[in-house]
């Protein structure tokens, strides 16, 4: 919804509603409109009684009545239009002045004439302080340093084109008035319930606004403007300004001679530029404003879009952001497509709850509905625009791409290209499109490009580059389980001499969730001539991305991102965002249909558009456009608060998992992380399987976690301690087919918008298969090959198939997916698997004779089988194997307190009277949202 304060409100301090001299007398009957939106604005109006509403596109806005001035910043530079449609609600009567009359009244009436100019501006500046791209026609968030200066030089913008006949004098004094600012994190910028001397334009960094300390109301950063309103009106700040990150600023003060005879003219100055910035700043969502359809100079700030800026609406508290970002989980919680969704198991029915969105987001109502409802009745292919449909698709497309260009901070120097199948993809794309495919004929290696990768990469950021012509050299992890600068900046100094050289590295790990220091990464390679790419598969859906940081030398090569990890992302393509200045062939990596200009018998010109070269045949349309909507929904709610909520739901899930001597955690318990958990859960003298620790939480608990090695290899061979010797025996074992013998591990996250409810079930359910899980062993069996277990009944959810939908006698007919009802089950959930594990205790058989095992298995075997309920294996640890010597980077061993001495190891007495609980300090950390 668009800002209510469209119009100005001027009431009159003495009550006098009799028609004044030089005003013209209206009445109006209920439903006359007034005027119409963008039409001619000729004149102000004064309402003498009765009720007006104001409406845009459509939407009712606000109502007026008795006392408020109907009037736009445009009456006061001549000619304008009406930013709404008014319209009278009941019998009403109205006096109006036209513009020349006002002008006139600037001399007559000078006090008179100030107030409806104050008026005026001070709505033109509430309308900016709650509206997104309020400056330089960018959204919050944007690079502003084509629009002002960089910080490194900094010289003072423009702003604010003074008249002539202002004065010489005072046009110097406020051409000197924008005066570059610094402020560390932590910095408070102004106090709540100072007077407002100054107005701020944020250029880089984040900014915390506080009303009532410490109660948070938002986040700004880069192209926001702060106070101006109570600034032009002289009244006191509303809020507490903190910088949350370095943050530069200009602050441009008031000059003495503000409150003087050039009173008029300043506050006219002001208010033309705010005015035709405002003009850019509404966008009607039913039909294009001008340009083409899909252009992108057609695509403005949506009306949902408006950011609130910590000033009061027409005399209300606008809510806290504690509040909003409450609001937003609670809204995205009830519309999981699969919510209540419940699955058969060998123990029965069971609640779905997904812990998983680290692999793959999950689909969402509104998006979804919004597809089907208002994309979907005019698709058509994009390679048209001459058609309704075609134009329609084209511009949501590409409104898409401008949404994506948003979130990420991309400029004119960016190019946002959907392709593939996530950050594989996009960096498979990079690639191709540098020409490192293929080594080139007579090529010696002094000449080949070289590649930095990180040590948790994913295998989408080491496979591609091995497999090109460049070498590729693994930065090692420092001392605290993050990437060795010393180490990357010897190697860009070993290096030097080759000719292409690239840093391609996780944002963060999606094992541990450990977060790379980006800007930091990147400045120091740009300091050696290096380029600098992130894979921010696990983390763009949780931290915010910045192509262009103001920071000197952090401007970000390229970013490969994997939207379907993005709630609401299932079904979108990958995203690669890259500088233009590294894409110099003209003849594309996949040449094909939609890439070129035109095509003889012999030749072709292919588009100068870097996005129609690369996005070859027919794209993605949906999936593009889902997309952008799921980027767009993710700043609406809005990365710091994303990242703050999951790093207290992560913490408190370590901290109390660590007062469980049976769960070991991967990597540093104490570093600023993602939600991401992975753990081993151990048994005896080795492991529960990872397999089976996710067969049984799902079986028992419904919950959906998965297993295995993340896709990460190589850093989970360094945190497991494996060596070359252990990781040639277990190469070994899987090219003997016997897959279950490659180590792994268990991993959950805790996405955002859960509820305190699922949260405690997640941690709980861990807890219950780490002290007791180990009983249920002799029920399930190992399928060798597939590392699999399975229940011994055989019972498992049914699996949906596409021969589920039968399509006869002129109908559509399927089965819906059974369902529960409310959040209340997990109690009783828990409740039953207490329950299954107390009879499973009991009715353990005693451990029998191993099956036949080769020298190997037997030496290199880490975790128990069905057979060995009791005492666990006898062969090789994680920890503590074969091998003479062991690289221990992370052993996060864990020993027992106080309250967990009575949990046995090896042994099958009945221990259900054991409830590991949340911490205390862990439950005390997480703010309660509303319940699911």
């Amino acid at each position: 919804m668009v800002n209510a304060r469209l119009l100005g409100r001027l009431h009159d301090p003495e009550g006098q509603m009799s028609c004044p001299q030089g005003w013209q007398e209206h009445f109006l009957s209920a439903g006359d409109a007034l005027f119409d939106q963008d039409r001619l604005a000729d004149r102000l109006f004064l309402i003498a009684d009765g009720c007006l509403e104001t409406t845009f596109d459509g939407g009712t806005l606000d109502q007026l009545g008795r006392g408020d001035v109907l009037i736009g910043p445009s009456a006061f530079e001549g000619l304008g239009d009406h930013p709404a449609t008014v319209s009278a609600v009941t019998a009403s009567k109205l006096y109006s002045l036209e513009v020349p009359d006002l002008v006139k009244l600037k001399g007559d009436s000078p006090e008179v004439y100030d107030r409806f100019l104050a008026a005026a501006l001070r709505d033109a500046c509430y309308r900016l302080d709650h509206a997104k791209q309020s400056v330089g026609f960018h959204g919050m968030g944007a690079d502003l340093r084509r629009r002002v200066a960089a910080p490194r030089s900094f010289s003072p913008p423009r702003m604010f084109p003074f008249p002539r006949g202002t004065g010489a004098v005072f046009a110097e004094e406020a051409d000197a008035t924008p005066m570059p600012r610094f402020a560390p994190k932590g910095h408070i910028l102004f106090r709540e319930g100072a007077l407002v001397r100054s107005i701020h334009l944020l250029v880089s960094g984040d900014v915390a606004i506080h009303r009532q300390s410490p109660q948070t109301v938002t986040t700004l950063a880069a192209g926001s403007l702060l106070d101006a309103a109570p600034c032009v009106a002289g009244e006191k700040r509303t809020t507490t300004a903190v910088a949350l990150a370095d943050t530069w600023f200009f602050e441009f003060r008031l000059a003495a001679s503000y409150a003087s005879t050039c009173d008029h003219a300043v506050k006219e100055a002001v208010l033309a530029p705010l005015h035709g910035w405002l003009r850019q700043s509404h966008f009607s969502p039913d039909g294009v404003r001008g340009g083409q359809a899909g252009s992108p100079d057609s695509i403005a700030a949506n009306p949902d879009e408006i950011c609130r800026a910590g000033h009061p609406v027409n005399g209300s508290t606008a809510n806290t952001a504690d509040d909003e970002f409450a609001d937003h989980c609670k809204l995205i919680r009830e519309s999981l497509i699969g919510k209540d969704v419940a699955i058969e198991t060998p123990f029965g029915r069971k609640k779905m709850v997904y812990a998983d969105y680290t692999a793959s987001g999950r689909s969402l109502t509104f998006i979804e509905d919004f597809l089907r409802e208002r994309v979907l009745p005019l698709y058509a292919n994009t390679h048209t625009e001459a058609s309704a449909s075609g134009a329609q698709t084209t511009r949501l497309r590409e409104e898409a791409r401008a949404a994506v260009a948003s979130s990420v901070n991309a400029t004119e120097v960016d190019e946002v290209i959907f392709v593939g199948s996530g950050s594989t993809a996009a960096i498979n794309r990079l690639v191709d499109i540098l020409g490192l495919r293929t080594a080139k004929a007579g090529e010696v290696r002094s000449d080949r490009a070289v590649v930095f990768i990180g040590p948790y990469e994913h295998h989408s950021n080491i496979l591609p580059w091995r497999h090109s012509e460049a070498d590729v050299v693994e930065i090692p992890l420092d001392d605290a389980g993050g990437l060795d600068l010393v180490a990357l900046r010897h190697a860009l100094q070993q290096y030097s001499d080759r000719p292409l050289r690239i840093g391609s590295f996780s944002a963060a790990s999606n094992v541990t969730g450990i977060l790379t220091p980006v800007d930091e990464v990147t400045t120091l390679l740009h300091a050696h001539g290096a380029l600098s790419f992130w894979d921010y598969a696990a983390a763009a859906p949780y931290l915010s991305i910045d192509m262009n940081p103001a920071q000197e030398g952090a401007r970000k090569d390229a970013v490969f991102i994997s939207p379907h990890k993005f709630v609401g992302g299932p079904g979108t393509p990958g995203v690669l965002v890259v500088k233009r200045h590294l894409i110099q062939s003209r003849i594309p990596t996949n040449p094909g249909g939609g890439t070129v200009d035109y095509v003889t018998s012999s030749d072709a010109e292919y588009s100068e558009s870097v996005t129609h070269r690369e996005e070859s045949g027919t794209p993605a349309i949906i999936e593009s456009i889902r997309c952008g909507l799921a980027f767009r929904l993710k700043d609406q709610v809005g990365a710091y608060h994303i990242h703050q909520a999951e790093r207290r739901y992560a913490q408190a899930a370590i901290d109390s998992w660590s007062k469980n001597p049976n769960i070991r955690i991967l990597g540093p318990a104490k570093a600023d992380r993602l939600s991401i958990v992975s753990f081993l859960i151990r048994h005896g003298r080795g492991y529960l399987h990872h397999n089976f620790v996710v067969a049984v939480l799902n079986d028992l608990f419904g919950l959906q976690a998965r297993g295995g090695c993340s896709c990460a290899g190589p850093y989970g061979a360094r945190l497991l301690g494996l060596d070359d010797s252990a990781s040639a025996a277990f190469r070994e074992l899987t090219l003997q087919g016997l897959n279950c013998y490659k180590p792994g591990w268990a991993r959950v996250n805790f996405n955002y918008f859960i509820c305190e409810e699922e949260f405690s079930y997640i941690v709980e359910a861990v807890h219950l298969v780490a002290t007791h899980g180990h009983a249920l062993l002799p029920e399930y069996h190992l399928d060798p090959a597939s590392g699999l277990w399975t229940h011994r009944s055989g019972t498992a959810s049914r699996l949906a198939s596409l021969s589920d939908l039968v399509v006869a006698n002129g109908s559509a007919r399927w089965a819906p997916a059974a369902m529960v009802a409310g959040d209340a089950v997990l109690v009783r959930q828990l409740e039953m698997a207490r329950k299954t594990l107390a009879s499973a205790a009991d009715a353990a058989p005693k451990q029998s004779a191993l099956p036949n095992l080769s020298s190997l298995e037997r030496d290199w075997r880490w975790f128990s089988l069905s057979n060995e309920q009791a005492f666990g294996p006898q062969g090789f640890d994680f920890v503590d194997g074969p091998q003479a010597e062991r690289e221990r980077i992370f052993d996060n061993t864990l020993t027992a307190e106080s309250g967990m001495q009575d949990v046995a190891y090896g042994r099958t007495e009945r221990q259900v009277s054991i409830r590991p609980e949340i911490s205390t300090a862990g439950k005390a950390s997480l703010r309660r949202a509303a319940p699911c």
